[in-house]
């Protein structure tokens, strides 16, 4: 289902509730190297971001695609999967995209325990990018790839694929009996005040800490 990142409604980011995690749209970071995020570009790491391994991609193109077999693969994979593939450039976004048509949504991925330090990729193409780039015609493509390098390359046409835990809900009685907290602690601090021969405006007016 789509999230919120900035602002209600901008919908970039696709919540994943089966694995608990949610998803930034590539188009986010697209152009943007992993060695860049990680020194702290766009802030997205201190928001809480963090690049999604391979497993955790395997099981994304499992539930949203295809998983590729064996996942990951070095190599590129081939299907006829047109609806699905317009759903996942719907939820996550297109990276690139030419006057013939094609359609490519691709992102760099955290090769994690398997080779510590190193980025993989994550791709999905529409028919006309398996036919443009390929040469293979009549179906869509579609891969997880753990063989990107270091980090440090970037593309206009390539995103990162981020992900960060989905905030637990706050229920709705706890926020109101919060609010009557609040409001029942300033009015007895605000009575204190009004028979005390010390000065309060101090402490109503103290910022609550960061």
């Amino acid at each position: 289902m789509p999230g919120d990142v900035f602002r209600p409604g901008d919908a970039l980011s696709t919540l994943d509730t089966s694995t608990g995690l949610e998803w930034l749209d590539l188009t986010a970071t697209q152009g943007v190297s992993p060695s860049q995020l990680l020194a702290g570009s766009g802030a997205w790491l201190e928001a809480g971001w963090r690049h999604a391994t391979i497993d955790e991609a395997c099981a994304l193109f499992d539930s949203y695609l295809l998983s590729p077999a064996p996942c990951p693969s070095n190599l590129v994979h081939f299907a006829s999967l047109s609806t699905e593939v317009a759903q996942f450039f719907e939820l996550f976004g297109v990276t690139l995209l030419t006057e013939e048509g094609v359609y490519v949504a691709e992102g760099f991925l955290s090769s994690g325990e398997r080779n510590p330090g190193l980025f993989g990729r994550g791709f999905v193409g529409n028919e006309q990018a398996s036919f443009q780039i390929m040469g293979v015609p009549g179906v869509d493509l579609y891969g997880v790839a753990d063989h990107a390098g270091p980090g440090t390359h970037s593309s206009p046409s390539i995103g990162n694929f981020l992900v960060r835990p989905i905030p637990e809900p706050t229920p709705a009685p706890l926020v109101l009996l919060g609010l009557a907290w609040l409001a029942r602690r300033r009015t007895v601090a605000a009575t204190r005040c009004s028979v005390s021969k010390h000065p309060c405006s101090g402490i109503l007016a103290r910022p609550h800490p960061q």
